[in-house]
């Protein structure tokens, strides 16, 4: 029985409402390997040698697409009911995810619900992940957290993999239950679930759909778990400079909301700490968003801020000479600069 409501739905961008014709054709082949697929379900049931091809074709499946109609439903729901073997039907279980859409567009999201939960209850642990994980990215319900936390008691989630789903869940909550998140991530204090969280609320459009309470709360939250650079001088990782400048990114873009500044005054404002460790400036000015703000300067000052940072960075890769990932950042940065200057 499907007794919670969801909120939003994390499998809607899969689905646009008028499919380009490229689309189109994509999901007419994965209709086409789902159709072959049955027929020869029977025949090769019991086939060993034949039973990776079943998998193979599922996943192919997946990657094109499906038309979302009630029958495809129908049809994988069967398939899963199925004497199916163990792959196979963690594979069915992500297939039947992909038929769930914020619209409704089959009138069958309470039976792709209601087939994950009793999945979920299977006493092989590599089904109930398959099919948890699936549940959680379908959005949020009232009883998420509840049947995430069972899965974490009973072993079938670590403790990334629960909070990292709690994470997750986060932007597609309702605002009550968003404090309610936030405040068990703030317990739980896992990095990747941090991670995970950070790089939800990078754009604004998100952002803008908050209300004033969490953006504070998260705000606050993002302020305590600024990620680092490793103690050792001189080391430089891509892995932890993504890190953060996905960090300083969700940050700033929370600010401009609350604060009414400039993207361009708030990044300046936070790189310009004279105590503020070189691999920070390195690391975003060598992004995207650094290469945007390098571009997008709003006056003289910030000018003459960023000649300063660069300098800053240099003198620190100078000291690292061995580092060629460092000084070769450093180089695009201080070209970008001068590519947008003339």
């Amino acid at each position: 029985m499907l007794t919670a409501s969801c909120y939003t739905f994390a499998y809607q961008t899969n689905h646009p409402s008028q499919p380009s014709q490229k689309r189109q054709q994509q999901m007419e082949e994965g209709q086409r390997l789902l159709n072959q697929y049955q027929s020869n379900k029977n025949s090769l049931i019991g086939i060993g040698n034949l039973f990776s091809s079943n998998v193979e074709t599922i996943i192919a499946i997946q990657a094109k697409g499906l038309p979302i109609t009630a029958k495809n439903v129908e049809s994988i729901r069967n398939l899963l009911a199925s004497n199916s073997k163990k792959e196979e039907k963690i594979a069915l279980l992500r297939l039947l995810g992909i038929l769930y859409t914020y619209d409704n567009k089959s009138n069958t999201n309470h039976l792709i619900v209601q087939d994950l939960r009793h999945h979920i209850k299977s006493n092989d642990k590599d089904i109930c992940l398959a099919a948890l994980l699936t549940f959680s990215r379908l959005g949020y319900f009232s009883d998420s957290v509840e049947v995430l936390k069972h899965a974490y008691d009973k072993k079938i989630l670590g403790e990334n993999g629960y909070l990292g789903e709690i994470a997750h869940l986060l932007p597609f909550a309702p605002t009550t239950d968003q404090h309610k998140l936030l405040a068990i991530l703030s317990t739980g204090n896992n990095s990747y679930a941090n991670e995970v969280l950070i790089s939800s609320f990078t754009q604004t459009s998100r952002i803008k759909k908050l209300d004033p309470s969490i953006k504070k709360a998260l705000r606050l939250h993002f302020e305590k778990n600024q990620p680092n650079f490793p103690l050792a001088i001189g080391e430089y990782s891509v892995i932890d400079s993504f890190r953060y400048s996905n960090w300083l990114q969700s940050s700033t873009m929370l600010k401009i909301d609350m604060t009414g500044k400039t993207y361009q005054e708030l990044i300046f404002k936070h790189l310009n700490n004279p105590d503020l460790d070189p691999r920070k400036i390195i690391a975003f000015l060598s992004t995207t968003e650094g290469k945007y703000l390098i571009d997008h300067l709003q006056n003289a000052k910030q000018k003459e801020d960023l000649k300063a940072l660069n300098e800053r960075a240099q003198l620190y890769s100078k000291q690292s000479p061995q580092n060629t990932i460092m000084r070769d950042l450093v180089q695009q940065i201080t070209f970008n600069m001068e590519s947008s200057v003339r």
